[in-house]
Protein backbone atom coordinates (compact mmCIF):
# COMPACT_ATOMS: atom_id res chain seq x y z
CA UNK A 1 0.00 0.00 0.00
CA UNK A 2 1.46 3.35 -1.09
CA UNK A 3 1.55 6.47 1.06
CA UNK A 4 -1.22 8.90 0.15
CA UNK A 5 -3.75 6.20 -0.67
CA UNK A 6 -7.36 7.02 0.49
CA UNK A 7 -8.08 4.67 3.42
CA UNK A 8 -11.63 5.85 4.24
CA UNK A 9 -13.30 3.00 2.38
CA UNK A 10 -11.01 0.18 3.39
CA UNK A 11 -12.51 -2.60 5.59
CA UNK A 12 -10.07 -1.80 8.41
CA UNK A 13 -11.03 1.86 8.31
CA UNK A 14 -14.76 1.07 8.40
CA UNK A 15 -14.28 -1.22 11.42
CA UNK A 16 -12.30 1.50 13.17
CA UNK A 17 -15.02 4.14 12.72
CA UNK A 18 -17.71 1.67 13.71
CA UNK A 19 -15.92 1.06 17.00
CA UNK A 20 -15.47 4.83 17.60
CA UNK A 21 -19.18 5.54 17.03
CA UNK A 22 -20.28 2.56 19.13
CA UNK A 23 -18.01 3.57 22.00
CA UNK A 24 -19.23 7.19 21.85
CA UNK A 25 -22.89 6.16 21.87
CA UNK A 26 -22.28 3.79 24.78
CA UNK A 27 -20.53 6.54 26.75
CA UNK A 28 -23.35 9.01 26.09
CA UNK A 29 -25.88 6.43 27.11
CA UNK A 30 -24.01 5.79 30.37
CA UNK A 31 -23.86 9.54 31.08
CA UNK A 32 -27.58 9.91 30.41
CA UNK A 33 -28.33 6.91 32.58
CA UNK A 34 -26.28 8.35 35.43
CA UNK A 35 -27.98 11.73 35.09
CA UNK A 36 -31.43 10.15 35.03
CA UNK A 37 -30.73 7.59 37.72
CA UNK A 38 -33.76 6.92 39.87
CA UNK A 39 -33.38 8.26 43.37
CA UNK A 40 -34.69 6.81 46.60
CA UNK A 41 -36.19 8.22 49.77
CA UNK A 42 -32.78 7.72 51.38
CA UNK A 43 -31.31 10.19 48.84
CA UNK A 44 -34.00 12.73 49.72
CA UNK A 45 -33.43 12.32 53.44
CA UNK A 46 -29.66 12.71 53.08
CA UNK A 47 -30.05 15.97 51.12
CA UNK A 48 -32.58 17.36 53.60
CA UNK A 49 -30.40 16.43 56.56
CA UNK A 50 -27.44 18.18 54.96
CA UNK A 51 -29.43 21.39 54.52
CA UNK A 52 -30.65 21.30 58.12
CA UNK A 53 -27.10 20.92 59.36
CA UNK A 54 -25.82 23.72 57.09
CA UNK A 55 -28.44 26.22 58.31
CA UNK A 56 -28.38 25.89 62.11
CA UNK A 57 -30.25 29.15 62.73
CA UNK A 58 -32.27 31.40 60.47
CA UNK A 59 -33.69 34.91 60.72
CA UNK A 60 -35.95 35.84 57.83
CA UNK A 61 -38.29 38.76 57.07
CA UNK A 62 -41.32 38.55 54.80
CA UNK A 63 -43.93 40.77 53.18
CA UNK A 64 -47.29 39.09 52.68
CA UNK A 65 -50.31 40.23 50.66
CA UNK A 66 -53.50 38.22 50.86
CA UNK A 67 -56.73 38.64 48.88
CA UNK A 68 -59.92 37.11 50.22
CA UNK A 69 -63.68 37.52 50.23
CA UNK A 70 -65.27 39.00 53.36
CA UNK A 71 -67.95 36.90 55.07
CA UNK A 72 -69.97 38.38 57.92
CA UNK A 73 -70.03 36.15 61.02
CA UNK A 74 -73.34 34.27 61.47
CA UNK A 75 -75.87 36.42 63.30
CA UNK A 76 -73.80 39.60 62.94
CA UNK A 77 -75.89 42.71 63.61
CA UNK A 78 -75.30 46.38 64.17
CA UNK A 79 -72.97 48.87 62.48
CA UNK A 80 -69.57 47.81 61.20
CA UNK A 81 -66.28 49.56 61.94
CA UNK A 82 -65.38 52.26 59.44
CA UNK A 83 -63.78 50.78 56.35
CA UNK A 84 -64.77 47.18 57.06
CA UNK A 85 -65.71 45.31 53.83
CA UNK A 86 -69.32 44.43 53.09
CA UNK A 87 -70.45 40.82 53.03
CA UNK A 88 -69.13 39.20 49.81
CA UNK A 89 -66.71 42.05 49.08
CA UNK A 90 -63.07 41.44 48.15
CA UNK A 91 -60.46 42.79 50.56
CA UNK A 92 -56.68 42.65 51.01
CA UNK A 93 -54.47 42.06 54.05
CA UNK A 94 -50.87 43.29 54.14
CA UNK A 95 -48.51 41.93 56.77
CA UNK A 96 -44.87 42.25 57.81
CA UNK A 97 -43.54 39.00 59.27
CA UNK A 98 -40.31 38.17 61.12
CA UNK A 99 -39.36 34.54 61.75
CA UNK A 100 -36.51 33.03 63.76
CA UNK A 101 -35.53 29.35 63.71
CA UNK A 102 -32.93 27.65 65.89
CA UNK A 103 -32.67 23.86 65.72
CA UNK A 104 -36.13 22.59 66.70
CA UNK A 105 -37.29 25.97 68.01
CA UNK A 106 -38.97 28.84 66.22
CA UNK A 107 -40.58 32.24 66.83
CA UNK A 108 -42.76 34.38 64.58
CA UNK A 109 -44.13 37.94 64.78
CA UNK A 110 -46.83 39.20 62.41
CA UNK A 111 -47.88 42.86 62.11
CA UNK A 112 -51.06 43.52 60.12
CA UNK A 113 -51.65 46.83 58.34
CA UNK A 114 -55.08 48.43 58.98
CA UNK A 115 -56.11 45.36 60.97
CA UNK A 116 -58.94 47.19 62.78
CA UNK A 117 -60.88 47.57 59.52
CA UNK A 118 -61.06 43.85 58.90
CA UNK A 119 -61.34 42.52 62.46
CA UNK A 120 -57.84 41.04 62.46
CA UNK A 121 -55.28 41.29 65.21
CA UNK A 122 -52.66 44.03 64.91
CA UNK A 123 -49.95 41.75 66.29
CA UNK A 124 -49.69 37.98 66.41
CA UNK A 125 -46.82 36.16 68.08
CA UNK A 126 -45.96 32.48 67.99
CA UNK A 127 -43.15 30.71 69.82
CA UNK A 128 -42.04 27.11 70.23
CA UNK A 129 -39.17 26.01 72.47
CA UNK A 130 -39.03 22.43 71.23
CA UNK A 131 -41.65 21.15 73.68
CA UNK A 132 -44.20 23.87 74.39
CA UNK A 133 -46.06 26.09 71.93
CA UNK A 134 -47.18 29.67 72.70
CA UNK A 135 -49.54 32.03 70.90
CA UNK A 136 -50.39 35.66 71.69
CA UNK A 137 -52.83 37.79 69.67
CA UNK A 138 -53.62 41.42 70.41
CA UNK A 139 -55.69 44.24 68.94
CA UNK A 140 -57.29 47.45 70.19
CA UNK A 141 -60.34 45.41 71.28
CA UNK A 142 -59.02 42.03 72.39
CA UNK A 143 -56.03 40.10 73.70
CA UNK A 144 -55.71 36.33 73.72
CA UNK A 145 -53.03 33.94 74.96
CA UNK A 146 -52.67 30.21 74.49
CA UNK A 147 -50.22 27.51 75.59
CA UNK A 148 -50.06 23.96 74.26
CA UNK A 149 -47.88 20.87 74.15
CA UNK A 150 -49.64 19.59 71.03
CA UNK A 151 -47.93 17.40 68.46
CA UNK A 152 -47.21 20.27 66.07
CA UNK A 153 -46.30 23.82 67.04
CA UNK A 154 -48.76 26.67 66.50
CA UNK A 155 -48.50 28.42 63.15
CA UNK A 156 -46.30 25.92 61.30
CA UNK A 157 -48.82 25.29 58.51
CA UNK A 158 -49.54 28.96 57.88
CA UNK A 159 -49.04 30.24 54.34
CA UNK A 160 -46.14 32.43 55.43
CA UNK A 161 -44.24 29.80 57.45
CA UNK A 162 -44.82 26.38 55.91
CA UNK A 163 -42.47 26.81 52.87
CA UNK A 164 -39.69 27.84 55.27
CA UNK A 165 -40.39 24.86 57.52
CA UNK A 166 -40.24 22.29 54.71
CA UNK A 167 -37.09 23.86 53.26
CA UNK A 168 -35.00 24.18 56.41
CA UNK A 169 -36.61 21.76 58.92
CA UNK A 170 -38.26 19.01 56.87
CA UNK A 171 -36.99 16.31 59.25
CA UNK A 172 -38.38 18.00 62.39
CA UNK A 173 -42.03 16.83 62.64
CA UNK A 174 -43.05 19.43 65.24
CA UNK A 175 -42.15 22.17 62.73
CA UNK A 176 -42.63 20.60 59.29
CA UNK A 177 -45.94 19.06 60.31
CA UNK A 178 -45.11 15.54 59.08
CA UNK A 179 -42.87 12.58 59.83
CA UNK A 180 -40.47 11.56 57.07
CA UNK A 181 -41.39 7.89 57.52
CA UNK A 182 -44.93 8.70 56.36
CA UNK A 183 -43.75 9.79 52.90
CA UNK A 184 -43.83 7.49 49.91
CA UNK A 185 -42.14 8.09 46.59
CA UNK A 186 -44.41 8.01 43.57
CA UNK A 187 -43.07 5.78 40.73
CA UNK A 188 -41.08 7.76 38.21
CA UNK A 189 -43.34 7.48 35.17
CA UNK A 190 -46.48 8.50 37.04
CA UNK A 191 -44.82 10.90 39.46
CA UNK A 192 -42.85 13.23 37.20
CA UNK A 193 -44.30 16.73 36.88
CA UNK A 194 -42.87 20.03 35.66
CA UNK A 195 -43.14 22.89 38.14
CA UNK A 196 -42.16 26.27 36.71
CA UNK A 197 -39.98 24.49 34.14
CA UNK A 198 -38.28 22.17 36.64
CA UNK A 199 -38.80 18.41 36.38
CA UNK A 200 -39.96 17.29 39.82
CA UNK A 201 -40.96 14.02 41.43
CA UNK A 202 -43.86 13.55 43.83
CA UNK A 203 -43.62 12.52 47.47
CA UNK A 204 -47.02 11.68 48.96
CA UNK A 205 -48.38 11.25 52.47
CA UNK A 206 -51.83 10.85 53.97
CA UNK A 207 -53.04 12.23 57.28
CA UNK A 208 -55.24 10.32 59.66
CA UNK A 209 -58.07 12.70 58.78
CA UNK A 210 -57.92 11.58 55.15
CA UNK A 211 -56.18 14.63 53.70
CA UNK A 212 -53.47 13.88 51.14
CA UNK A 213 -50.35 16.01 50.79
CA UNK A 214 -48.13 15.97 47.70
CA UNK A 215 -44.61 17.43 47.78
CA UNK A 216 -42.97 18.08 44.40
CA UNK A 217 -39.19 17.74 44.91
CA UNK A 218 -36.47 18.77 42.46
CA UNK A 219 -33.74 16.07 42.18
CA UNK A 220 -31.37 18.54 40.47
CA UNK A 221 -31.59 21.08 43.29
CA UNK A 222 -30.98 19.13 46.52
CA UNK A 223 -34.58 17.86 46.50
CA UNK A 224 -36.03 21.23 47.46
CA UNK A 225 -39.83 21.29 47.49
CA UNK A 226 -41.09 23.51 44.69
CA UNK A 227 -44.80 22.83 45.13
CA UNK A 228 -47.11 21.53 47.86
CA UNK A 229 -50.68 20.39 47.26
CA UNK A 230 -53.32 19.50 49.82
CA UNK A 231 -56.08 17.27 48.50
CA UNK A 232 -59.31 16.00 49.98
CA UNK A 233 -60.94 12.98 48.31
CA UNK A 234 -58.74 13.50 45.26
CA UNK A 235 -59.69 17.16 44.88
CA UNK A 236 -57.08 19.86 45.37
CA UNK A 237 -58.14 22.46 47.91
CA UNK A 238 -54.81 24.20 48.61
CA UNK A 239 -51.57 24.76 46.70
CA UNK A 240 -48.23 26.44 47.39
CA UNK A 241 -45.79 27.30 44.57
CA UNK A 242 -42.32 28.19 45.86
CA UNK A 243 -39.48 30.02 44.06
CA UNK A 244 -35.86 29.83 45.24
CA UNK A 245 -32.63 31.78 44.96
CA UNK A 246 -29.19 30.24 45.26
CA UNK A 247 -27.00 31.37 48.14
CA UNK A 248 -23.35 30.61 47.40
CA UNK A 249 -22.68 29.52 50.97
CA UNK A 250 -25.98 28.14 52.25
CA UNK A 251 -27.59 26.71 49.13
CA UNK A 252 -31.24 27.07 48.11
CA UNK A 253 -33.30 29.69 49.96
CA UNK A 254 -36.98 30.46 49.30
CA UNK A 255 -37.31 33.90 47.69
CA UNK A 256 -41.09 34.09 47.20
CA UNK A 257 -44.17 31.90 47.07
CA UNK A 258 -47.86 31.95 46.38
CA UNK A 259 -50.72 30.09 48.00
CA UNK A 260 -54.18 29.55 46.60
CA UNK A 261 -57.20 28.00 48.28
CA UNK A 262 -60.51 28.80 46.63
CA UNK A 263 -61.10 32.56 46.84
CA UNK A 264 -58.10 32.98 49.14
CA UNK A 265 -54.93 34.01 47.31
CA UNK A 266 -51.71 35.03 49.02
CA UNK A 267 -48.29 36.14 47.83
CA UNK A 268 -45.23 36.19 50.09
CA UNK A 269 -41.85 37.78 49.34
CA UNK A 270 -38.61 37.36 51.30
CA UNK A 271 -37.12 40.78 51.97
CA UNK A 272 -34.13 39.80 54.13
CA UNK A 273 -32.49 36.76 55.71
CA UNK A 274 -29.48 35.89 57.85
CA UNK A 275 -28.19 32.48 58.85
CA UNK A 276 -26.25 30.96 61.73
CA UNK A 277 -26.49 33.93 64.09
CA UNK A 278 -26.95 33.41 67.82
CA UNK A 279 -30.62 33.85 68.77
CA UNK A 280 -31.47 34.60 72.44
CA UNK A 281 -33.34 31.79 74.17
CA UNK A 282 -36.10 34.10 75.41
CA UNK A 283 -37.29 34.54 71.80
CA UNK A 284 -38.79 31.05 71.93
CA UNK A 285 -41.10 31.63 74.89
CA UNK A 286 -43.83 34.24 75.30
CA UNK A 287 -44.28 36.09 78.59
CA UNK A 288 -47.93 37.17 78.50
CA UNK A 289 -48.78 40.68 79.70
CA UNK A 290 -50.53 40.99 83.06
CA UNK A 291 -54.29 40.60 82.83
CA UNK A 292 -54.36 38.62 79.57
CA UNK A 293 -56.68 35.61 79.61
CA UNK A 294 -54.49 32.59 78.83
CA UNK A 295 -55.87 29.23 77.76
CA UNK A 296 -53.48 26.53 78.96
CA UNK A 297 -54.34 23.47 76.88
CA UNK A 298 -51.85 21.38 78.83
CA UNK A 299 -54.10 21.64 81.89
CA UNK A 300 -57.37 22.23 80.02
CA UNK A 301 -58.17 25.33 82.06
CA UNK A 302 -58.23 29.10 81.67
CA UNK A 303 -56.21 31.39 83.90
CA UNK A 304 -54.84 34.90 84.16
Amino acid sequence: MRLGTNLSNTPARRVFWFLVVATTLSLCNNIATAADKEFTLADVRAAWAKRQKRVRTLEIQLDRKCNDTWRDPPGAVGPKPDGQPKNGEQYQIEQRIAIRVDGEKFAMRMHTKDASKISHFDLERYAFNGKTSYKFMTSSRLQEGRISSQKHAYGTKYVHFHPIAVCFRPLVPTISGFAFKDLRLEPRKSGETRVDGHLCQMLIRKDADGLEYIYFVDPKAEFIIRRIEERARGRRNLQWDISFSRDKKYGWVPSKWTMESGALKAAVKVTKYETNKTIPEHEFKIAFPRGVAVIDERKRKTGK
